[in-house]
C-alpha cells in the first residue's frame, strides 16, 4: 500500500482538548478504516498552524487529502 504524506493548514491553530471531547477525534480512524487507510503518524507545527500526517491508503484522495 502507498504512504503518503498529508501536511494541512489551520490559520487560527489546531486545538484538540486533552479530555473526551478531544478523544472523540478518534472517529476519524474509524471513517478511514472504511475507506482503506491507516493513519501511522503526526507531526504538529511548534505554532500549531501545521500538521503532517502518515497515511498508508490507496490514493491521495482516500489518505485524508481533502481540503481542510
Amino acid at each position: 500500500m502507498p504512504r503518503y504524506l498529508i501536511q494541512r493548514t489551520f490559520p487560527t491553530g489546531l486545538a484538540i482538548p486533552m479530555n473526551d471531547d478531544g478523544a472523540a477525534t478518534d472517529k476519524v480512524n474509524t471513517i478511514n478504516a472504511s475507506e482503506g487507510v491507516t493513519w501511522s503518524h503526526s507531526y504538529v507545527s511548534g505554532d500549531k498552524q501545521r500538521t503532517f500526517c502518515i497515511y498508508d491508503g490507496p490514493s491521495p484522495a482516500r489518505s485524508g487529502a481533502s481540503p481542510n
